[in-house]
């Protein structure tokens, strides 16, 4: 599995890899899709951590893991095609605090807490959840934000979500343009295409 050979490239110990996927490993069952996106948003976070200087065990981990909590989510509402209700985009908003609770206990052997950024990867965006003020937030937080809304609108399959690559770079662009110089970066890179 390419998870462990990245895992066991970045030294990231066996225990520690045994418990990210046992948080990951119940996506596969409940929503595909979720899982796959986590995979995605994990490598970008790593390719992305050497352009922008970050740890890239706990980038890749962050990315990984950043969406656990939406395994607690009915699966109808991550698979719903088009607009969430306001009931049911009350129960995607849970997730991030679904991740914390979920591996708040398991990733304190890092540089930063795996937990605190699953937590807060929602709050940089326009219609931010959790509600809650951030002062300052890390700039892992901030790029494993960008990496997130940059793989949704790459590559989700939602009807209100498909857009070519010129369009994905101008929404990013537009939408996370406090990370300007980074996303130019990213796309000189080869991360972003």
């Amino acid at each position: 599995m390419e998870i462990y050979k990245t895992l066991d490239e970045l030294g990231i110990s066996p225990e520690i890899g045994e418990r990210a996927l046992k948080h990951l490993e119940p996506l596969k069952t409940v929503h595909m899709p979720t899982y796959n996106h986590s995979l995605r948003v994990g490598e970008l976070c790593l390719n992305a951590s050497k352009v922008a200087g970050l740890d890239p065990a706990v980038m890749y981990l962050s990315g990984l893991l950043h969406d656990v909590g939406k395994a607690k989510i009915d699966p109808r509402i991550l698979g719903k095609e088009g607009k969430l209700t306001a009931e049911e985009m009350a129960e995607m908003e849970k997730h991030p605090i679904l991740s914390y609770e979920m591996l708040v206990d398991d990733f304190h052997d890092f540089s930063e807490d795996i937990a605190d950024i699953a937590l807060l990867h929602h709050v940089m965006q326009k219609n931010s959840y959790p509600k809650m003020v951030i002062k300052d937030p890390k700039r892992i937080v901030a790029l494993l934000s960008l990496m997130d809304f940059y793989d949704a609108y790459k590559t989700r399959p939602n009807s209100k979500m498909k857009y070519g690559s010129a369009d994905v770079r101008e929404i990013v662009t537009r939408e996370k343009h406090d990370q300007k110089d980074l996303i130019e970066k990213l796309y000189e890179a080869g991360i972003f295409t």
